[in-house]
């Protein structure tokens, strides 16, 4: 076991670099980094198989042997480096740390792949696609993510999403499903051709005249669903699919509110699917 590099500064490249990363999305890009903060979290992504170029952590808040078992978790899967290991001070961990007085860890690692396409799970059981299209927040998205997770959704495609998969919010509100998911970024056109080549049903969350309570969708089919932004909702084209059917989900009258959050209505969505699928 290598010895970990001490930090105290704030000030310190590392730190300075890590907070870059915190923060920026361009930097994101352009260095293919994101930042995993917690200790969950990070367990999570090193099991699937993500790369870590280093651990952050403070003594006071992971034990050493827990920072040992994250070490070799880590190191069995980075097929190229062992990852660094730094014991920061508490002003230095602070500057890239988010949750304070908890058990904390913080991992630089790649950012998670989105240019694969999917294919569904050709096993006996049917498959359930969530099409994402327009979502602004991050803290959206991560909620979102984390229930797909739960409800067993084979994949999650975004479609135009200002909100990143590797932004912190999105991983800190996912608690790691962010990178257990299979998420991928597609257009429009080739999210059509995806659902063109399996021949999937389409339902789309749409105020339309024609549109159908999820419970009398048939669900346990397999399937995609489509939500979009709560300010814009999707694009119409959409509905101009043979297989595309519109679905709203019923709300009472006599109340102020007109819509739900997006996080809400596609956990609504997803657990309606799972109620019939079992």
């Amino acid at each position: 076991m290598t010895s970990p590099r001490e930090v105290s500064s704030p000030q310190n490249p590392l730190i300075k670099e890590a907070s870059l990363l915190l923060t920026k999305g361009r930097v994101r890009r352009e260095r293919n980094r994101c930042v995993i903060e917690g200790l969950r979290e990070v367990e999570r992504a090193i099991s699937s198989g993500l790369m870590i170029d280093t651990l952050f952590y403070r003594s006071q808040l992971l034990s050493e042997q827990e920072v040992d078992r994250l070490f070799l978790h880590a190191s069995e899967t980075c097929l190229s480096s062992l990852p660094t290991r730094i014991h920061c001070s508490e002003n230095a961990f602070q500057r890239i740390a988010y949750r304070v007085n908890v058990p904390n860890v913080v991992a630089i690692a790649h950012r998670p792949d989105c240019s694969r396409l999917l294919s569904l799970s050709n096993q006996d059981q049917p498959d359930l696609i969530l099409l994402l299209e327009g979502i602004e927040k991050p803290g959206n998205l991560g909620a979102i993510l984390r229930t797909a997770d739960g409800m067993g959704v084979t994949g999650v495609i975004l479609i135009d999403c200002p909100a990143e998969l590797d932004h912190p919010n999105t991983i800190r509100n996912s608690l790691g499903a962010a990178f257990s998911m299979s998420v991928t970024v597609m257009s429009i056109d080739q999210t059509l051709a995806f659902l063109d080549q399996y021949q999937l049903p389409l339902y789309v969350s749409h105020l339309h005249a024609e549109a159908l309570p999820p419970h009398q969708l048939p669900l346990h089919n397999s399937c995609a669903l489509l939500l979009g932004a709560e300010a814009t909702g999707v694009r119409p084209q959409w509905l101009h699919r043979p297989l595309s059917q519109a679905t709203v989900i019923p709300m009472s009258h006599d109340r102020v509110i007109d819509s739900f959050n997006v996080s809400v209505a596609a956990a609504m969505f997803m657990y309606e699917a799972r109620r019939q699928r079992f």
